[in-house]
């Protein structure tokens, strides 16, 4: 499991590492998860919906790194200023 991650993880019995029962690898037993439409492809969002994506992003998820693929999306749309994920990364400092 991953350093930071938030969840839950658990080993699979009988395997004990470092002689703690509770401390998992790689089996992730819970976690809490938020899945957003696929940023992977911006074309397929519209302005608005890359700006409000941003707003949660940023105001309900603390996703700064998704924010800011927003707005960088909308700068070379011309749906943003064109300095806007920089001023944004500037404005997080």
């Amino acid at each position: 499991m991953q350093d930071g991650a938030d969840g839950h993880g658990w080993p699979i019995a009988p395997v004990v590492f470092g002689g703690d029962f509770r401390r998992a690898q790689h089996q992730l037993l819970e976690a809490d998860v938020v899945y957003v439409r696929d940023f992977g492809h911006p074309e397929s969002m519209t302005d608005e919906q890359l700006k409000q994506l941003a707003l949660v992003a940023h105001h309900v998820y603390g996703s700064t790194d998704l924010a800011y693929h927003c707005l960088s999306v909308l700068a070379t749309r011309n749906a943003a200023a064109p300095d806007a994920p920089n001023r944004y990364l500037t404005a997080l400092d």
